[in-house]
């Protein structure tokens, strides 16, 4: 199974875990005006890269502190 993160879940994987190689902006034909960015992972990886993440029903949740005084689209 894939998971996938958005937006600013995308930018808290990346402060956390370094880059990951399929980082992408889309855009969707029902937000014309703006760039979403998305990336995908296998869960296997997840899990190795963050074993204390807990799997829920609408993906992975994973409780910490986080700082996103940088992120912005």
């Amino acid at each position: 199974m894939f998971l996938f993160a958005y937006n600013q879940s995308v930018f808290l994987l990346t402060e956390y875990l370094g880059d990951f190689s399929n980082v992408l902006f889309v855009q969707f034909k029902k937000y014309p005006n703006r760039q979403i960015v998305v990336c995908d992972f296998p869960e296997s990886t997840l899990m190795e890269l963050l074993p204390k993440a807990v799997k829920t029903v609408f993906g992975v949740e994973l409780r910490m502190d986080y700082y996103i005084e940088h992120y912005h689209l």
